[in-house]
């Protein structure tokens, strides 16, 4: 099996019906304009527009350094041929 885009044979990991569990991280955000008081990240996967994941909101100071988020999300997914 071969996935559209890639030329390698897909791994043992991934056979059809398994279970693959991927990590999103979220370290920080910079270069928001103190405007703006409190902020989140949004994230969703192309095929899955209708399905979103979101940080926690964080206060803005103000002073131009970067926001801390640490966001950890674990997303997991069987796998199929789609």
């Amino acid at each position: 099996m071969t996935m559209e885009g890639f030329t390698e044979e897909i791994g043992d990991h991934l056979k059809l019906g398994s279970v693959f569990t991927f990590r999103v991280t979220v370290l920080q955000a910079s270069g928001i304009l103190p405007e703006y008081a409190d902020i989140f990240c949004q994230f969703n996967f192309l095929h899955r527009h209708d399905e979103a994941f979101s940080t926690e909101p964080l206060k803005n100071n103000g002073r131009g350094t970067p926001l801390g988020f640490y966001h950890v999300q674990n997303v997991s997914k069987a796998s199929c041929e789609q």
